[in-house]
């Protein structure tokens, strides 16, 4: 695996508020950052706080309220104290002053609407660790701050570090190898692996020639999908890389739609170099619909059947695959496309 990132954000816990032991969820918290430093001994590890909930909406909230919130965050910010990690308190900014997520934040009181993960990346980008460069240099570039990992504690609630230069951010993706040696580990995590499972779907393949880009065959897949529930754009290649575990190196062209969380609708649209490849890619895309199968049967099951429907095609050198509300109306954009 890759040694060379700097920086890791973790983001774990919500689907672990149940814990019987808060001790316990510290431990495989620990345990889990602690596989995290043995790959990147040299990254810097942000560990960033479970966000608050709006639990009038939340369906099931004998677990995933603001009181466990609360608890489990005070257990990460002691383990970053005990460990030097750095906690990122995103409840800074989220927060309705009282212990709650804001009012309107999310459809379901968990995932938040893409204008509050908006808010929640640009306080990433505000909050980072900072250390001068040596006292002897004294050049223009020695008097400018850069970016190390330091010896000092964890930033507490409410401490707010300097704001970072706009070409300071960005995200750090765990490969899929690095995903498969922790699994043992990440019972935390609600999407980190993806299991290799087959599936039975919607789908199939077509020799037909497909004359579409891949953006504009996910944009119009994406069209199918209720408005708010997709990022309002393309994801970037590396989260597309790292959602689905796609060599990039193999791929021509990409673009996909990824969920703000509510619900299990998401749009991929991966042309290959080359059509031995496809098949991969169809196995891949089953084994995150599985996955995702797994996830939202355990709080929010009626997405289950969106993702029982999924539409999983190939065609030529493309395949994609639809999560999504309507699939008559992408099934058609499809078959227009030449699957």
């Amino acid at each position: 695996y890759n040694t060379d990132y700097k920086k890791v954000y973790v983001m774990l816990g919500t689907n672990d508020l149940g814990e019987p032991d808060f001790n316990d969820f510290k431990e495989n918290y620990r345990v889990c950052l602690g596989e995290i430093k043995k790959m990147l001994p040299d990254a810097i590890v942000y560990v960033i706080s479970i966000a608050y909930v709006e639990e009038a909406k939340v369906e099931d909230t004998s677990y995933v309220n603001n009181k466990n919130i609360t608890t489990a965050n005070e257990k990460i910010l002691e383990l970053c104290e005990e460990q030097g990690y750095h906690y990122i308190n995103i409840n800074e900014v989220l927060s309705d002053g009282n212990g709650a997520l804001t009012e309107g934040a999310t459809s379901d009181g968990v995932h938040m609407y893409d204008t509050y993960c908006k808010i929640w990346l640009e306080y990433l980008k505000d909050h980072y660790i900072l250390e001068e460069t040596p006292a002897e240099s004294t050049t223009p570039e020695a008097e400018t701050q850069t970016e190390s990992q330091t010896e000092s504690p964890a930033p507490k609630p409410g401490q707010a570090m300097p704001k970072a230069p706009d070409s300071h951010y960005k995200f750090y993706i765990i490969t899929k190898k690095e995903n498969l040696n922790m699994k043992k580990y990440l019972s935390l995590t609600f999407a980190a692996i993806m299991l290799v499972l087959s599936l039975t779907a919607c789908g199939g393949s077509s020799s037909k020639e497909v004359t579409a880009s891949a953006s504009d065959l996910a944009k119009q897949l994406s069209e199918t999908v209720s408005d708010g529930t997709l990022s309002s754009e393309p994801v970037i290649a590396d989260i597309l890389a790292s959602t689905y575990f796609v060599d990039m190196e193999q791929v021509e062209d990409s673009s996909a739609y990824l969920s703000t969380g509510a619900t299990a609708c998401e749009v991929a649209v991966v042309k290959c170099k080359d059509s031995s490849y496809t098949s991969e890619v169809a196995d891949l895309f089953k084994s995150r619909v599985t996955s995702q199968s797994e996830l939202f049967a355990s709080y929010a099951p009626k997405e289950v059947e969106k993702l029982d429907s999924a539409i999983i095609k190939t065609s030529g050198n493309y395949v994609v695959l639809c999560v999504t509300d309507d699939a008559s109306k992408a099934e058609s954009v499809l078959k227009d496309a030449g699957f």
